[in-house]
């Protein structure tokens, strides 16, 4: 997988000469004085002393100081946006939208998983039924009566209910054992071989399982060879409902190249999603009409931004809301789409000053049309500060805050010759 480049809405500039005098700046201290204007997207003049120093009473726009030990040095940083009461640069606007493109990405993953699972339990218990060639199934783990789906991307977690009143169950109990485990249908399985050599014939006996009632009519043996034996079994589809409980917890850091040094991104997702309990055949129609619906409720999100190895940017994202249903096309493809509200909070630590801003999101997520993520400075929604609209590729995007002006963020893979230069 190819790692990311930040493509910041600012030019950032690397040292210049100053006028040929001799520096008075060692040459370490001069270039980590450019790297910290460079972070925020500011310009570096070079050496000298501006009126006031960076951060200095929440400074963040226009010509200041920056320091890096006995190095004082003038930057340029471009004019300061207020975010609902709090100045930020364009280049902390880019950073905190260009990790979004990022996050949206993950939780379409998550919302695709969620499909895949859906399409597969359907197809097994409704159409072909389980087969079982080993004793369980290596991408569906069940413990305590919760399953767990692995696509190989992420995961998703779901339970099985029955669906009606059942041979002595009640709907709306937990089926309390593996139905994906072939011992939940049969126990002591014995082999006799019959025929010659060269055409055996294999009879089985065993004893019923603690689901054997489930099955709808026999159970198939099939395997010319004792030793690779496997089974196939059809349900009763209508007594099992199935419902999305899924917590996944995921972490992963996005590696960042920038001109002014070393950046990257660490994420920490929470991601929950619940659906109410559907009967396996009501899954059919509720995909093809777009109704299966699942919450992502308690979701939590947050990015560490890093620069030279120092954080200089937190943000914490809980979803209040956020209702998305999935659905399957006419050629058989799923998508994902819903809405949601969250409560952003921001932290920005550029030059040791700390400065704090809360949003309130709006936000449309879809995989299969443009995604956006509206945001204003009222829990109520009504005080708009902007509205970033992301690419269909997810590679970036544009914000346009509510007096019209735009930034553009995103992130681009990095080159062939850049990932070799860089081992």
């Amino acid at each position: 997988m190819k790692r990311l480049w930040l493509v910041m809405a600012v030019a950032l500039a690397a040292c210049g000469e100053d006028g040929g005098r001799e520096p008075a700046c060692a040459d370490e201290e001069r270039q980590a004085a450019a790297d910290r204007c460079g972070a925020v997207g500011g310009e570096f003049e070079g050496e000298g002393e501006a009126e006031a120093a960076c951060g200095a009473d929440g400074r963040v726009g226009g010509t200041c100081t920056v320091t890096a030990g006995t190095c004082l040095a003038s930057c340029a940083l471009p004019l300061a946006h207020r975010m609902c009461g709090t100045d930020v640069t364009p280049g902390e606007i880019a950073l905190l939208f260009s990790g979004t493109v990022v996050l949206v990405a993950e939780q379409a993953e998550a919302g695709t998983s969620a499909y895949e699972l859906l399409a597969r339990v359907v197809a097994q218990m409704l159409y072909r039924g389980i087969t079982f060639s080993a004793l369980d199934d290596p991408e569906i783990d069940f413990e305590d009566g919760r399953y767990s789906f692995d696509t190989g991307r992420s995961s998703v977690g779901f339970r099985l209910t029955w669906a009606r009143d059942f041979n002595g169950h009640r709907a709306g109990d937990p089926i309390e054992h593996n139905v994906f485990d072939p011992r939940s249908y049969v126990s002591d399985v014995t082999v006799s071989v019959g025929g010659s050599i060269a055409n055996p014939r294999l009879e089985y006996d065993f004893e019923p399982g603690p689901l054997a009632e489930l099955v709808d009519g026999d159970i198939d043996f099939d395997g010319r060879d004792p030793r690779s034996l496997s089974a196939r079994v059809k349900l009763f589809a209508d007594a099992v409902a199935i419902a999305i409980d899924s917590h996944g917890v995921k972490r992963f850091e996005v590696p960042v190249w920038e001109t002014a040094g070393f950046l990257s991104t660490l994420f920490d997702l929470d991601i929950r999603q619940v659906s109410s309990p559907l009967a396996v055949p009501d899954v059919v129609d509720a995909l093809h009409e777009g109704r299966f619906v699942l919450s992502w409720a308690g979701t939590r999100i947050r990015q560490t931004w890093r620069f030279l190895g120092q954080d200089f940017f937190h943000t914490d994202d809980a979803f209040a809301s956020g209702d998305f249903a999935i659905g399957e096309d006419e050629e058989g493809n799923g998508w994902f789409e819903g809405e949601y509200t969250s409560a952003h909070a921001a932290r920005f630590e550029a030059f040791d000053v700390e400065r704090t801003g809360r949003l309130f999101t709006r936000g449309f997520l879809s995989t299969r049309s443009q995604n956006t993520t509206t945001l204003y400075c009222d829990e109520g929604r009504a005080d708009l500060w902007g509205t970033a609209r992301h690419h269909l590729d997810l590679s970036g995007g544009v914000l346009t805050l509510a007096g019209g002006e735009t930034i553009d963020y995103g992130l681009r893979p990095v080159s062939e010759d850049e990932e070799e230069s860089e081992d």
